[in-house]
């Protein structure tokens, strides 16, 4: 989807491990992993691996997404997964990442949890108790942030199960038409309404 160059400049935010600053390293862009956590099998150090092994490199940097130590407009590719729902504020995230992005460059944001309306986003899990950030919004909170920016999205179908309900509708709309039938991912409006309404 992203169809790389190779030239790129990516900033990898909420890297870990590094492991996709990895791939993207190899493609030949330019890359840089910031992360919090830099402990070895957990964090940044983790990727002395996949430099040693790969032969290849790539800056890191312990930082906070809340102030990327980055000038503005440094990136061609801003790269996060599972990492907004980390944040402190969604808002200030959000503005932090628009921030060092170019102009026309594209933001990748994927497994980042969503919930439905009806469903509490107060968590009670192990992390929270050990004083992780860990949130959970609806995706009118991460689209509303994103337009604040100015930033225009799509969203993609992603591999897994879907409720019933989503899944019969998808396979309804497709057997109504053969050139719908051969699509075999779940149709935008359906995914649409299945964060909206399921998370």
């Amino acid at each position: 989807q992203l169809q790389l160059r190779g030239s790129e400049r990516v900033l990898d935010l909420g890297s870990g491990r590094c492991w996709s600053t990895r791939f993207f390293a190899q493609e030949g862009c330019y890359c840089v992993g910031i992360d919090i956590l830099v402990t070895k099998y957990v964090g940044l150090r983790t990727a002395d691996i996949f430099i040693n092994h790969d032969r290849i490199y790539f800056e890191r940097i312990c930082g906070d997404m809340n102030r990327l130590p980055f000038r503005d407009e440094m990136f061609d590719i801003v790269f996060v997964t599972a990492t907004l729902h980390h944040a402190s504020s969604l808002a200030v995230a959000t503005r932090e990442l628009s921030r060092v992005l170019r102009p026309g460059g594209r933001a990748m944001i994927i497994n980042e949890p969503v919930i439905g309306p009806l469903k509490s986003k107060k968590l009670d899990c192990p992390e929270v108790q050990h004083g992780i950030n860990e949130h959970v919004y609806h995706l009118r909170e991460y689209l509303s942030e994103l337009s604040r920016q100015h930033m225009s999205y799509r969203l993609y179908p992603y591999i897994g199960s879907y409720p019933r309900i989503v899944s019969l509708a998808n396979h309804l709309i497709g057997s109504l038409s053969p050139k719908q039938a051969k699509i075999r991912q779940i149709r935008p409006p359906l995914l649409y309404l299945h964060l909206l309404v399921f998370g």
